[in-house]
């Protein structure tokens, strides 16, 4: 019966001036307004279903939301894309691999750097999703991002190997060689079901991933 819209203090005059009035602004960090996830506890009941689009929201948000919940909530992730009909396709700019005159340093020994810190904490695989980690660990860059030379991608490093998880058509066979036995190349939406096979401990910031 009800809409809200949460944005902080860089938003809230153009908010103000295009929102319709069916919906609510909620000024974030001003006085008497709650956040989010408080607006839930006060207006969730027990047998309700919070529906969310698990690519879309942080993992730490929801999961944090889960325990502070004072009952048990179900939840739901559905898929809202049918919605937006001409939503233009994802960026997929080139991926390029960045110049060794200026990247200080070879990614193989970047990910030994990584690889020794999972061993000492005997993790198995680390799961990376923030674009700057990525670009800086695997010395690439590309232009998905305006006005931030990275790409589109997903990570996992391994103990003895690591996977790079990039969109069809961004990059080349030379590309690819430059990784040769050392980083496997696969499909931007694999990440998704090589996640859910992994076995053993995995190192991951809740707060640089999504949900799903």
């Amino acid at each position: 019966d009800d809409a809200y819209l949460w944005t902080d203090g860089r938003y809230f005059l153009q908010a103000q001036e295009q929102l319709p009035n069916d919906i609510t602004l909620m000024k974030m960090r001003m006085p008497g307004v709650p956040t989010l996830s408080e607006f839930l506890a006060q207006h969730l009941d027990e047998d309700d279903v919070l529906g969310f689009d698990g690519q879309v929201m942080n993992a730490s948000f929801i999961l944090d939301l889960e325990e502070e919940l004072p009952f048990d909530l179900k939840f739901e992730d559905v898929d809202l894309s049918y919605i937006w009909k001409d939503r233009p396709e994802r960026s997929h700019e080139a991926v390029y691999l960045y110049d060794d005159t200026y990247n200080g340093m070879d990614y193989k020994i970047k990910l030994e750097w990584v690889r020794d810190y999972m061993d000492a904490n005997e993790i198995n695989h680390h799961l990376i999703a923030s674009l700057d980690d990525i670009a800086w660990l695997f010395n690439i860059r590309g232009n998905d991002i305006p006005c931030t030379p990275v790409a589109l991608a997903f990570a996992i490093v391994h103990e003895t190997t690591a996977t790079l998880y990039l969109q069809k058509g961004t990059y080349d066979q030379e590309f690819i060689d430059h990784f040769k036995d050392n980083v496997i190349i696969k499909d931007y939406e694999d990440v998704y079901k090589d996640v859910a096979n992994l076995n053993g401990t995995l190192l991951v910031d809740l707060s640089h991933i999504n949900y799903q």
